[in-house]
């Protein structure tokens, strides 16, 4: 799960993974979502001394990272996650966006279902209304591609090669339902936090 985000385009909003959703963290929603679905592990990909996000996290079965170079942009904490997850030797990885308010527990499972049922020979992307969206299931064979990503990019770069073979899963509206502006966390129920992801609360001279 990909959280390392600096959240910029919240402005004085406070960290959208600290917006709350019916009193939780939207961090926290996500992860339990996570944990709650037919999966080998957790791993949650934050940025260097988030600690506010760590700290709504840290009573869960989850193995959370850190990525140094979050200022990269999202290829540097997909490949940090990448190499986490390896370390379980799992047949395949789904990369989640943690800013997704409308993704259960059941609708991961709809993922990873279809996958074993792929035996692991494809890609599983979910889909919104037939367009294309997150989470993503990548076989073991992608690996070495996601961790060969660079800058400001997610692995759906990858999936433009003719090549990949993909197959859709439609799970809804909660594919294309991700929170970048305070207009998107309104939108989506969720109520701003006054804390940036180091946990300072912000004022009106940050």
């Amino acid at each position: 799960m990909l959280a390392a985000g600096r959240s910029s385009r919240m402005k004085q909003a406070g960290h959208k993974l600290l917006s709350g959703f019916n009193g939780v963290p939207l961090l926290r929603k996500s992860v339990l979502s996570a944990i709650g679905s037919d999966r080998l592990a957790v791993v949650v990909v934050i940025g260097e001394g988030h600690n506010a996000l760590k700290d709504t996290i840290g009573d869960l079965d989850v193995r959370v990272v850190e990525n140094p170079d979050d200022a990269s942009g999202m290829a540097s904490s997909i490949r940090v996650g990448v190499m986490a997850a390896q370390e379980n030797k799992p047949d395949g990885v789904l990369i989640a966006l943690a800013d997704m308010p409308g993704i259960e527990a059941s609708q991961l499972d709809q993922l990873m279902a279809a996958f074993r049922k792929q035996q692991g020979a494809c890609v599983i992307r979910a889909t919104g209304n037939r367009k294309p969206g997150n989470p993503v299931v990548f076989p073991s064979t992608w690996f070495e591609r996601l961790k060969g990503l660079s800058g400001d990019v997610g692995a759906r770069a990858l999936l433009k090669d003719s090549a990949a073979v993909i197959v859709d899963v439609e799970i809804g509206e909660a594919a294309l339902l991700d929170v970048d502006t305070p207009e998107d966390l309104s939108a989506a129920g969720g109520m701003p936090s006054a804390r940036n992801a180091q946990g300072t609360v912000w004022s009106s001279a940050s």
